[in-house]
């Protein structure tokens, strides 16, 4: 098994699923807990933009978000592209990720082009990845890649 979370590389649903990888990523997690945070940042590519332009960001609980921190905003790189075809993958998307992860959706700027997604329990890396593998099923999203963070 190749050390895949030290040398920072990007995670498929495969990987996802092989326990030695999901234990590097606990491990990485309890050692990072008192530094400036850890983060599955899911890359998205929906149905009408098939590019990587939605960015899910899973900030796992610490000391400034106890409760960890989801945020789903786009990649501003596509903007044009996401006002020619609407926001109907965007807008779609968001109110998934409330519903699988239990959380409550608030605009993070007012701007409607990130929000946040807040809750009154912790959440664990078991159940970021069970959040990946139902965005996976939505038949909005195309295909997802994984990058961990700290």
């Amino acid at each position: 098994m190749t050390n895949l979370i030290k040398n920072h590389k990007s995670l498929s649903l495969e990987d996802l699923r092989d326990k030695g990888i999901i234990q590097q990523l606990k491990n990485t997690y309890n050692q990072s807990k008192s530094n400036s945070g850890f983060f599955l940042d899911a890359y998205c590519t929906a149905t009408l933009i098939p590019k990587y332009a939605h960015n899910i960001i899973h900030r796992l609980p610490d000391k400034e978000h106890p409760n960890g921190l989801i945020i789903h905003q786009i990649d501003f790189e596509y903007y044009n592209d996401f006002c020619e075809l609407g926001w109907t993958s965007y807008d779609e998307l968001g109110k998934k990720i409330a519903e699988i992860t239990h959380r409550i959706r608030i605009d993070r700027f007012g701007n409607g082009l990130s929000h946040n997604f807040i809750g009154t329990e912790p959440f664990t890396i078991d159940n970021v990845i069970d959040w990946i593998n139902e965005y996976a099923k939505l038949d909005l999203v195309e295909k997802i890649i994984v990058d961990p963070r700290w």
